[in-house]
C-alpha cells in the first residue's frame, strides 16, 4: 500500500520557504495591496526560522528561501542573516541552499547585492512597469517621488559586475 506522501507526491528531498520580513515598502504602486502594517520580524520569529531550518536541514537535500514582502530588502539584514544561517546548515549536511527574492530593485546596489549573492541569494525577480515614463507613474517612491532611474542604475551596474545571479 503506498503512503499518503508517496501519493500525494511529496518528498523531504526539497524544501521551500517563503519568507515576508517586512510588509513595508519604499514605494506606494497604485495598485498595491499590502497595507505596510508590520515593520520588522521579531527576534523571537528569527530564532525560529533559524532553528527550523536546522531541523529541516538533517532531512533534506535541497533548500530554498524566497524572499518576499512589502519589500524585503528594507529589511536586508534579516535576508542576509537568515540565508547565511541557511547555507550554512546545509552545508553541514551536504546538502544544496539557494535563495531567491522579489525586490522593486530600488535598494538593490552592488555592495548589497555581493553581500546577498555571497549569502546564497542569487536569483532575483525585480519589476519594471514599462517605459520609464509609465513606470514612474505607477511605480513611485513612498514619497511620492520617481523610481525608474534609481532600478535602472542599480541594474546596469549588475550587468557589469562579476557577480553570479540572475534576473
Amino acid at each position: 500500500m503506498l503512503s499518503n506522501e508517496a501519493i500525494l507526491g511529496l518528498s523531504n528531498a526539497r524544501q521551500q520557504i517563503i519568507i515576508l520580513p517586512t510588509e513595508k515598502c519604499n514605494f506606494r504602486c497604485v495598485y498595491c495591496y499590502e497595507d505596510f502594517s508590520v515593520g520588522k520580524m521579531s527576534e523571537e520569529t528569527l530564532i525560529s526560522i533559524e532553528k527550523m531550518i536546522s531541523r529541516r536541514a538533517e532531512q533534506v537535500q535541497y533548500l530554498n528561501i524566497g524572499w518576499f514582502g512589502g519589500e524585503p530588502l528594507l529589511q536586508a539584514r534579516i535576508v542576509e542573516r537568515i540565508s547565511n544561517h541557511a547555507q550554512e546548515a546545509m552545508r553541514n549536511t551536504s546538502g544544496r541552499f539557494d535563495g531567491s527574492i522579489t525586490t522593486n530593485g530600488y535598494l538593490l546596489t552592488r555592495g548589497l547585492a555581493t553581500r546577498l549573492c555571497k549569502a546564497g541569494v542569487t536569483k532575483y525577480q525585480i519589476t519594471l512597469d514599462g517605459s520609464k515614463e509609465s513606470h514612474d507613474k505607477t511605480r513611485v517612491l513612498k514619497g511620492g517621488g520617481p523610481s525608474f532611474d534609481v532600478i535602472w542604475k542599480n541594474l546596469t551596474e549588475l550587468k557589469d559586475s562579476n557577480l553570479n545571479f540572475s534576473i
